[in-house]
């Protein structure tokens, strides 16, 4: 018996230590190697989103405008759109330890609002040429619809936590869970719904994959790779996103020096001056 417990135990811990493969902060890491922090992420997202959007904006205005691409300039389109695979899930990641570190989610969650809000006319321009355009939406709406799933997911579990000692645990614990994953359910469902009508980038299967990062908050591999693989139902580019891998393993859980708003603010600003750029080669 006292074997079988050990092993029993070695094993629990052996499945804890793979899922944790090269964790955040790593002590076997060199000692000069400190890892990327969260700022350092940010700026890997933000600079594979840039190379996106030059070649969804101004190369594909370009194309169109000339009918086709040369050999040369095919090559460079497709390798930045590849290259842009890359930010979403980092700054899925982002956004769940957001969450997590906040310590005020309700501001957080306006201020996602309010910049969604406010880059729905740069991201027409940049990307239709058009002040509005009803049939795709910006990504700030993904991960504002995202945010409040996994928000939502978090306070009901701690206010069941809290209902349940009020009541003294007289409800069974397994009735308790039974109603968590309802709930959970419900509001999944919502969001993935509310994802699908408004045709956000990255659509419902940008919300699951945002849920399943935070599900798996506590073991960086399974949660990077389980995000890769849902965006990879979206698309056969999308197999690039998992070069996002090896940056969010190497992520040592500090935030780095603190841009609070510089994001929320180059989002929309980036997007104004691709369409600049489009305008000024004559290309709308």
């Amino acid at each position: 018996m006292i074997t079988s417990t050990t092993n029993k135990t070695s094993s629990i811990k052996l499945f804890h230590n793979l899922c944790q493969a090269i964790p955040r902060g790593a002590a076997w890491h060199p000692p000069f190697y400190r890892g990327f922090s969260g700022n350092n992420l940010k700026w890997i997202a933000i600079v594979t989103m840039v190379c996106d959007h030059i070649a969804a904006s101004v190369l594909f205005a370009y194309r169109l405008a000339n009918n086709g691409l040369t050999k040369s300039q095919l090559f460079w389109y497709e390798l930045l759109r590849d290259a842009g695979r890359i930010a979403f899930p980092i700054f899925i990641i982002l956004l769940i330890e957001g969450l997590v570190h906040s310590h005020d989610p309700k501001r957080y969650f306006f201020r996602l609002c309010l910049f969604t809000l406010i880059s729905e006319i740069p991201f027409d321009l940049a990307f239709h040429r058009v002040w509005y355009y009803p049939a795709k939406q910006n990504v700030f709406w993904t991960l504002s619809i995202g945010f409040f799933v996994i928000w939502g997911m978090d306070s009901m579990k701690y206010e069941l936590k809290k209902v349940r000692r009020r009541l003294k645990q007289k409800e069974p614990e397994l009735i308790s869970f039974l109603y968590l994953i309802l709930l959970d359910a419900g509001l999944i469902s919502a969001g993935a719904l509310g994802a699908l009508v408004l045709n956000t980038d990255y659509s419902y299967i940008g919300i699951l994959a945002i849920v399943a990062a935070y599900l798996l908050r506590r073991f960086p591999l399974p949660q990077i790779l389980s995000v890769c693989l849902l965006l990879r139902l979206q698309s056969e580019r999308e197999w690039y996103s998992f070069l996002a891998v090896i940056p969010v393993l190497y992520y040592n859980g500090h935030r780095g020096k603190q841009m609070r708003y510089f994001f929320y603010i180059f989002y929309p600003a980036h997007l104004l001056v691709l369409y600049l750029i489009v305008r000024f080669m004559g290309l709308v």
